[in-house]
């Protein structure tokens, strides 16, 4: 979700809004003073809510689902660097850590404080799961084409057991000792590898090519496996060799499963064509540009993803959804739900209930993804890719830090006061630049006032323990740009346009959702006119009135004025050496004004117009531009070599015509005849000269023929044309 812009803070109101509490007041305020905002002025740019604080980057800090940012767990590194992502953590029956990784596939001894040591490298490139049985063995599930590998720890020796069900293995787990692994080949298959058995067991079979996930527990003495699908989205419980859909996402593939004590079970799928089961919202993180030159290698590319909670009577909901984050571990804790994500490297925390927004618990610098989650006692480990490494989670951090997502001011900005809504110990810093994606071109973090303008900008609150943030708000004010003339229209002579008073502003009823007045947050304050608050106006026809119109064009939305100059063509170029003033500051885009009263002639119209009425008079930006040549001639239409001949019960009438301006009607009547319009010779009247010839009805008795023509300032001329 993004964040909001709560436009045009003024003095007043920034001054009540300081007495009312801070930000805790903005929807009162907001809905109190509903008007029209302006990119010209002073702007308040605020992040609040669980929700919109999750666009930021969260550095050693969490962020509840109360929407409360504070120092976070302390995530330390017990390895880091190895060879491939980290697929699995456990800690096996001796006691010891032990890590699984892929490319190429490996086991790792991780003990706090010394360099990893390699227990086993298979020639496969994925391990893709470590399964203590007993306190001396340990089973890593390899892939493709492979099976277990049993590894006796004391001696580091190792056997082979070949999944013979199954080309490919992309799961497992534990209980009583017996391992259950999923995978699949043109179906998807649940094995089981009894203690001290040589082969697995085919415990259950389902139609799509392949299981994905699968979680085993007890309850009330049972054994129950559930397994997820790796192409269909779909969920399963596995009774008596059975499989049984449980859920089916839009989502194609389940990548975690969790079982939880009241016999709910939490499904993670991830979909790579975007689909999602209704109620999707959030939007994808680009790569940014740094990342492109320096050749980094991104996590996986996440269209969708989304967690599930299928309750024990079998009635699902979604917990979370995204466009921007993949969910890749499960494990509950504490009473929560924790969730491994990427390319972020969040680990998101969940009421399983489904109660609430999703918090962060904490976020991994530099590791993209969170690939595995393992509760080790009280504390939680957890594996990471991108890069690869094993973390444990527990005990606060001395310090933390949140920094906004990028604002986007849509122009050059200056940037003012930084604020925050929080307690303890904060420190807040602002930096700005002209990159959508921050980079070494963007300015120093420092105090908001000394940030250089700039279309972007970031704020950071440094916290130290104990302290909290749960908003945090620019202001900034956006450059002025100037207005741009895009055309002059001059209309045809006598159309007259007055201006009308403006309608008043219509009500607007509200719909009570989530977000009922977020059109009046982001109109917050406004007190000067805008560029949407367009004049009104009546045409009408008058003769001998001419109508000027200007059609101007402003990036800001700015309210406009006008003003218009009169001046006479002295040139063939059509040079205009002196203007007069025509109509003087109006917010009206046109003039209208008798053309009748000048002088024969050729004359343009100069328009100006600026932005004052939002920017005031240091900020004011102009344009201007000058309208067409238009003529101005009082001369009557001359008809000449007129002749109106009988032919056979017709009258046959020939007539040429010029004049000063483009002719519009050229009409004739037969003896009190209606009259009846002629077409010229080239079809279309629209020259200032035209030669006609028509045949019209005409009775016997007929002596003349009658014709008027007018031109476009309605100059008129009559002939009357005996019949020969």
């Amino acid at each position: 979700m993004r964040s909001r812009s709560r436009r045009g803070i003024g003095p007043g109101v920034r001054a009540a809004l300081q007495a009312a509490g801070g930000l805790t007041s903005l929807v009162a305020l907001a809905v109190a003073g509903a008007l029209p905002a302006r990119a010209s002025q002073a702007q308040l740019h605020v992040v609040e809510g669980a929700a919109d604080l999750q666009d930021g980057d969260l550095e050693g800090a969490s962020l509840g689902p109360d929407g409360v940012v504070r120092v976070g767990d302390d995530a330390r590194f017990l390895a880091d660097d190895l060879s491939g992502p980290v697929l699995a953590v456990t800690r096996a029956g001796d006691g010891q850590l032990y890590a699984a990784t892929a490319a190429p596939g490996r086991v790792w001894r991780i003990v706090e404080g010394k360099a990893p040591e390699s227990v086993l490298e298979v020639d496969k490139p994925l391990v893709v799961a470590l399964l203590p049985v007993g306190k001396g063995t340990l089973v890593a599930l390899t892939a493709p084409d492979g099976g277990a590998e049993v590894i006796e720890l004391a001696s580091k020796k190792h056997e082979a057991i070949l999944a013979k069900d199954a080309k490919l293995l992309l799961a497992g787990a534990v209980l009583d000792d017996v391992v259950y692994a999923v995978g699949g080949g043109e179906e998807g298959v649940l094995l089981k590898l009894a203690p001290g058995a040589k082969a697995f067991e085919v415990v259950a079979k389902v139609k799509e090519p392949q299981l994905r996930s699968v979680a085993v527990g007890k309850r009330g003495g049972a054994v129950r496996i559930v397994v997820g699908g790796g192409e269909e989205g779909v969920l399963y419980d596995v009774v008596g060799g059975k499989a049984r859909a449980l859920l089916d996402a839009a989502a194609g593939e389940i990548t975690a499963v969790a079982l939880g004590p009241d016999g709910s079970v939490y499904a993670a799928a991830v979909d790579g064509e975007g689909k999602l089961s209704k109620g999707a919202t959030s939007k994808e993180k680009e790569e940014s540009d740094d990342d492109k030159k320096a050749g980094k290698k991104k996590a996986r590319k996440v269209k969708s993803a989304e967690i599930w909670r299928v309750d024990a009577a079998g009635h699902a909901s979604i917990l979370w959804q995204s466009k921007a984050h993949g969910a890749y571990a499960l494990a509950l804790k504490d009473g929560r739900l924790l969730a491994g994500t990427g390319p972020l490297g969040r680990l998101l925390e969940l009421d399983p209930s489904g109660d609430g927004t999703p918090g962060v618990r904490t976020r991994i610098a530099d590791h993209d993804e969170i690939t595995s989650l393992f509760l080790d006692g009280k504390d939680l480990l957890f594996g990471t890719s991108h890069g690869s490494g094993v973390a444990r989670l527990g005990g606060k951090r001395a310090s933390a830090s949140y920094t906004s997502a990028a604002l986007d001011a849509e122009a050059l900005a200056r940037y003012g006061q930084a604020a925050a809504r929080s307690s303890g110990a904060v420190k807040l810093s602002v930096r700005s630049g002209n990159t959508k994606e921050p980079n070494d071109t963007w300015s120093a973090w420092g105090p908001a006032t000394s940030a250089p303008p700039g279309q972007y900008a970031q704020v950071r609150a440094e916290l130290s323990t104990g302290a909290t943030v749960s908003g945090v708000s620019l202001s900034y004010l956006v450059d002025n740009r100037p207005p741009s003339v895009e055309r002059v229209d001059v209309l045809a002579p006598g159309w007259k346009v007055v201006a009308n008073l403006r309608e008043p502003p219509e009500t607007r009823s509200v719909t009570l959702n989530e977000k009922p007045f977020a059109k009046f947050l982001d109109r917050r304050g406004g007190q000067n006119p805008t560029l949407g608050e367009r004049p009104f106006a009546k045409q009408s026809f008058d003769v001998g009135y001419r109508t000027v119109y200007a059609w101007v064009e402003d990036p800001d939305d700015d309210a406009l004025r006008y003003r218009f100059f009169l001046g006479r063509v002295t040139g063939a170029a059509g040079e205009v050496k002196a203007w007069s003033p025509l109509k003087g500051w109006s917010e009206e885009p046109f003039t209208s004004f008798e053309a009748s009263r000048l002088a024969d002639g050729q004359y343009r119209v100069k328009v100006e117009v600026d932005d004052v009425l939002t920017n005031g008079p240091s900020r004011r930006l102009t344009d201007g531009d000058v309208g067409p040549v238009f003529v101005v001639s009082h001369a009557v239409p001359r008809m000449t070599g007129a002749r109106a001949v009988r032919d056979k019960g017709r009258v046959k009438v020939t007539l040429d015509v010029a004049g000063t301006l483009p002719l519009t009607v050229v009409r004739c009547s037969a003896g009190a005849e209606e009259w009846v319009p002629l077409d010229p010779k080239d079809g279309i009247t629209d020259g200032p000269q035209e030669s006609f010839e028509a045949a019209l009805e005409a009775g016997s008795a007929i002596e003349a023929v009658s014709c008027e023509v007018y031109d476009e300032a309605l100059n008129f001329g009559r002939i009357d044309i005996p019949l020969s």
